[in-house]
C-alpha cells in the first residue's frame, strides 16, 4: 500500500464576528475547499467524536475550516465543540492532523460587541429565525472573549505547529496569510465580508 501523507489544513479558531466570512473566502481564493458553517462542523465532528474515529472523518471534502465552533451553552451537542473547551479539540486536532495551519482570528474587543449586538438585532427582526442568538450578552461575550484567547495563546505557546494571529477588521490581508500559508499573493483584493469596510465599499457601489 502506498502511504501518502495528511493533505494540509487550516482551522480558524476564533470566534464569529472576527472577519471570517472574509477569511472563508480568502481561503478559497487560496485553493482550499473551505466550511464555514458551524451546524455542519458540529454534527459530522460530534459523530466521529462519539465512534472514536478520526475528526475529519466526515468532512474529507474540506481542507479549511472558519466559524465551526459554538459558544458554551449553544447548539454544540460535544465539550469539544464549543470554546469553552477548544483546547481539549485542539489537542485531538493536532495529533491527529499534524499538517494544520492554525490561524487564532481575532478582533478589536468594544468592535466586536458591537458586530454581535448588530447581529442579534437581525435575528430578532427575522420572525423565521428560530436559532440561539437573540440575546443581548455584552458581559459574558466579553468573558467569552477573553477565556477564548487565553485557551487558544496558552495552548500553543512553546508549541511548534503553525500558528498566527489575524485581525481582518484591522486591516490584516494578503501579506500576512499568504507568506503564512506559504502561498502567493492572488492579483485580486483581499475579499472584505460582512466587514465595516466592505459595506462603506457597496455604499460607494465599490462592492466586489
Amino acid at each position: 500500500m502506498i502511504h501518502r501523507p495528511e493533505r494540509p489544513r487550516v482551522l480558524c479558531c476564533g470566534p464569529n464576528k472576527t472577519g471570517t466570512a472574509s477569511l472563508s473566502n480568502a481561503l478559497e481564493q487560496l485553493g482550499y475547499p473551505t466550511l464555514h458553517n458551524p451546524y455542519t462542523f458540529n454534527k459530522a465532528v460530534s459523530r466521529a467524536l462519539g465512534e472514536g474515529v478520526p475528526l475529519l472523518t466526515y468532512l474529507r471534502d474540506y481542507d479549511a475550516f472558519t466559524d465551526v465552533l459554538f459558544p458554551h451553552g449553544t447548539f454544540a451537542t460535544h465539550e469539544r465543540l464549543h470554546y469553552a473547551q477548544i483546547d481539549l479539540l485542539l489537542e485531538t486536532w493536532v495529533e491527529q492532523y499534524p499538517r494544520t495551519y492554525f490561524i487564532f482570528n481575532r478582533r478589536e474587543i468594544e468592535s466586536w460587541i458591537v458586530s454581535r449586538s448588530q447581529h442579534v438585532a437581525r435575528n430578532r427582526a427575522n420572525r423565521g429565525y428560530n436559532g440561539p442568538w437573540t440575546t443581548l450578552e455584552p458581559e459574558a461575550w466579553r468573558e467569552e472573549m477573553a477565556l477564548i484567547s487565553r485557551k487558544v495563546t496558552s495552548f500553543f505557546k512553546g508549541r511548534t505547529e503553525p500558528f498566527i494571529e489575524i485581525d481582518v477588521c484591522a486591516g490584516d490581508g494578503w501579506e500576512k496569510l499568504c507568506p503564512f500559508l506559504k502561498k502567493e499573493v492572488p492579483e485580486e483584493d483581499f475579499p472584505l465580508r460582512n466587514t465595516a469596510a466592505s459595506k462603506r465599499r457597496a455604499g460607494n457601489g465599490q462592492q466586489r
